[in-house]
């Protein structure tokens, strides 16, 4: 019992670290998929939630049946094997973009707190990046169970404070609520089955498939909806900042603004952890040398907004994303036995 809760808690850990980033923690994830929508945008938070639990524990299943140890075998169990192999691609360009997403994202926070050139707080990121990385599996694993529980903390606390000086204001929006929902958790899923993938040892049995699921989504809903509320209550105001949630922060009290810039920090480091872990992974590369490699590749990036960054080439891959989470819950049903 005490192992199964153990691994639960590493899994829903490194899932919500490898969700966590800068894109949901800044709060532009949230503004542009659930916020615009207004009330209906609160059905979109829990059909997401619902998914999410969904996705956690069908991955889980699928590894116990199959026996894969990575995102590329998992694909290729619940696809085919050509179906397979296009989900591997997806994802290796997904995860290669998110990785660099957070280095753009760590860039533009400290530009907007503490006054640096984005593209230093960017080399920064990514400097750090290889330090993780070389730590290999266990250096990422302790990042995201280390800074995890303390990032989500610091998220509900601040969240908390501001809800209590405003009232919430109502918005509309152009697409379902739902369908915008379902894409949200599609292009996540990319990345988060492929770190349960790495993870595969630590579902060791049916409760370890059931906790991990309810505490990844339970955690993550939790802090969703807590998130959409506050982007409703100024989206004018905070739809034209670059992080939308550190400038709510600091507006309320600059203390506040210091602990939730910490908090995205982590939240950006834990992401990039578990795309550079996915990606060796995938690749057949060594940490110690993806550690140099894909820092280097991300460079690019570093020219790009941040906002815009999320609001496009993150919705590229939800389709696909939504498509293999449908595919991975009708698999894991179908299982009878493990």
């Amino acid at each position: 019992m005490k192992k199964d809760i153990i691994s639960s808690v590493q899994i829903a850990s490194s899932f919500l670290g490898s969700l966590i980033g800068a894109g949901f923690a800044s709060g532009q994830e949230v503004m542009i998929y659930f916020g615009a929508f207004g009330r209906a945008g609160a059905a979109g938070v829990v059909i997401c939630a619902l998914l999410t639990a969904l996705l956690v524990w069908g991955v889980c299943r699928l590894l116990k049946k199959s026996g894969a140890r990575d995102f590329s075998a998992l694909a290729a169990f619940a696809c085919g094997r050509l179906t397979g192999r296009a989900a591997g691609v997806v994802f290796l360009m997904f995860s290669f973009v998110a990785f660099g997403v957070m280095a753009a994202g760590f860039g533009e926070s400290t530009a907007q707190h503490m006054g640096i050139d984005r593209r230093i707080g960017a080399l920064f990121f990514l400097i750090i990046m290889m330090l993780v990385m070389r730590a290999g599996e266990r250096g990422v694993v302790a990042v995201n169970v280390a800074l995890t529980p303390v990032m989500t903390a610091a998220v509900l606390i601040v969240s908390v404070c501001i809800l209590r000086r405003g009232g919430i204001d109502v918005f509309g929006g152009a697409l379902p609520a739902a369908g915008s929902a379902v894409l949200y958790t599609g292009y996540n899923a990319i990345l988060g089955v492929a770190v349960i993938a790495g993870l595969s040892h630590l579902v060791r049995s049916r409760r370890v498939m059931v906790m991990s699921a309810a505490l990844s989504a339970g955690a993550f809903g939790a802090l969703l909806f807590i998130l959409y509320l506050l982007t409703r209550q100024n989206y004018a105001a905070l739809s034209s900042c670059g992080i939308p949630m550190l400038y709510a922060a600091s507006h309320l009290h600059p203390w506040l603004g210091h602990v939730y810039f910490a908090a995205l920090l982590m939240a950006m480091v834990t992401t990039g952890a578990c795309c550079g872990f996915s990606l060796c992974g995938a690749l057949g590369v060594n940490m110690r040398r993806g550690a140099y490699i894909l820092p280097l590749c991300a460079l690019p990036f570093l020219l790009f907004d941040f906002s815009q960054l999320i609001a496009h080439l993150y919705s590229l891959f939800g389709a696909a994303g939504a498509a293999l989470t449908a595919v991975i819950i009708i698999r894991a049903a179908a299982i009878r036995r493990i």
